[in-house]
């Protein structure tokens, strides 16, 4: 739900002394055992509309019409709770109705009626209304001029409308350059915009005031990363750890950071950390098991997603992780049942049928593995590997038209890809295109010399064609 919905109960919360908090909770306890209990009990309207808009903030929808149908009992076509049912008509997008009973009851000299009619047009994508109808917001003083800019920026946030919300946020950050709440919502709305620059230059104002801002180097962080770099985005969540260090999606981050700068052991270090702060620790020891793969110490990953699997026998990840490390150890029995068992799971993993097609050419079951590259490439289409080792095993047992077109499909998507100048040629001469197949061959030993001995390996008589070639010439 938008802010502008529960607009004036928030700002209410979070003006209310201790003594009127107090009093809020005794009202709240009340309503709820008279409803709990069947019991007819008098509320004002001032009373009932509170409880439907603490229900609204809380999100409870059910709960805040059950509250309006209560009050409409006690007070009937109430001109306050018709805004409310107006509010419930637009949290369920009956928008239209919603506008029609504003239409009625609204009062224009009310700030959240008029913010409410704005956000209605504006999730219509009636801006032009909508603006008119925020320009009358801004000439209230009930909360500051900059706390309205900072509600009507979060309703075009919500619409995903960030250049307006802009907008508005320049608007507020004028009247009061101290809100870091809209400098917030600022630097966010220029990283959905693609404005990276922006934004970091903005979490950077806010740092400027407040060093210790955990919020702020969080998303500092979390921007270098989306930018791959690397290095400022951990200098970002180590700042996070050092102020917080129980943060526990500051030392998550930051060790997926560690992960990518190649820092296994310190990454290991990290998610154990983020481990011992969360509940379900699962995804960590995931993450660990897969920085141990990085090490090459299979055996300790391998023990890692058994744990794992004694926990949650429907961790398909841990079963993926279980496929690679008995792939790396050549151990394609074992590969095979836990890609059966990832499969079984979720059969939409691209990665894990390639494991399964790995294993199987190990096993020389080339059927079930051209099967498997098969799935996999359904999956994923635009993968040039994937192509280039279905060619492999084509080319394997024989089926040379079957791995040029495979070859050819990889080819199209990278025409980098590794070797594959010299397995097109070697197909290519298989299926007597020589001139081609010797255009491509020279392509491939320019790129990699030992191409040669690796073509006269798989084509050994070719040998003689090229001599005789080598003579003529």
């Amino acid at each position: 739900m938008s802010k502008a919905f529960y607009y004036v109960f928030s700002h209410i919360i979070t003006k209310m002394s201790n003594h009127e908090e107090q009093e809020f909770d005794e009202l709240l306890a009340q309503y709820e055992q008279c409803i709990a209990n069947n019991k007819h009990t008098y509320f004002d309207t001032e009373e009932i509309g509170m409880v439907v808009d603490y229900y609204l903030w809380k999100g409870l929808i059910k709960e805040a019409i059950e509250a309006l149908q209560y009050g409409f009992k006690l007070h009937p076509n109430d001109s306050e709770l018709q805004i409310k049912q107006s509010k419930i008509y637009a949290i369920k997008g009956e928008k239209e109705k919603a506008l029609k009973l504003l239409a009625i009851y609204a009062d224009e000299r009310e700030l959240e009626h008029v913010l409410i009619q704005g956000e209605i047009l504006a999730s219509l994508h009636r801006f032009a209304e909508a603006d008119a109808m925020f320009s009358k917001a801004l000439t209230f003083d009930d909360f500051g001029y900059d706390e309205i800019c900072l509600d009507i920026a979060h309703i075009y946030i919500v619409q995903q409308c960030f250049e307006r919300s802009l907008k508005y946020l320049a608007e507020g950050n004028r009247f009061n350059p101290k809100n870091t709440d809209i400098l917030f919502e600022t630097a966010y709305c220029y990283e959905q915009t693609g404005n990276f620059e922006k934004a970091i230059e903005i979490y950077n104002t806010i740092l400027d005031r407040y060093p210790y801002s955990e919020e702020a180097w969080f998303y500092l962080g979390q921007i270098y990363y989306t930018l791959e770099n690397y290095t400022e985005a951990f200098n970002a969540f180590e700042y996070v750890t050092v102020i917080n260090e129980k943060n526990e999606e500051a030392w998550w981050q930051k060790s997926h950071v560690l992960f990518q700068l190649e820092k296994y052991t310190e990454a290991i270090e990290g998610y154990q950390t983020y481990a011992n702060l969360v509940p379900g620790k699962n995804d960590a020891l995931i993450c660990i098991a897969e920085c141990y793969e990085e090490l090459n110490n299979l055996d300790e990953a391998i023990a890692l997603y058994q744990e794992v699997l004694t926990t949650d026998a429907s961790k398909v990840d841990a079963y993926i992780g279980l496929a690679y490390c008995y792939l790396e150890k050549e151990k394609s029995e074992e590969t095979i049942l836990y890609a059966q068992k990832a499969i079984d799971i979720d059969p939409t993993k691209h990665e894990v049928w390639t494991y399964l097609a790995e294993a199987y050419t190990q096993a020389d079951e080339f059927e079930k593995a051209v099967e498997a590259y098969a799935t996999a490439i359904r999956l994923e289409a635009s993968e040039p590997d994937l192509w280039l080792a279905l060619g492999h095993v084509y080319l394997a047992v024989g089926k040379d038209e079957e791995a040029f077109d495979a070859y050819s499909e990889a080819f199209k998507l990278d025409a980098n890809a590794e070797n594959i100048h010299l397995f097109l040629a070697i197909t290519m001469f298989r299926l007597g295109q020589i001139d081609n197949s010797m255009v491509l061959l020279d392509e491939a030993i320019r790129q990699w010399p030992s191409a040669t001995s690796i073509f006269f390996e798989i084509c050994p008589e070719a040998i003689e064609i090229f001599e005789k070639r080598i003579k003529l010439d």
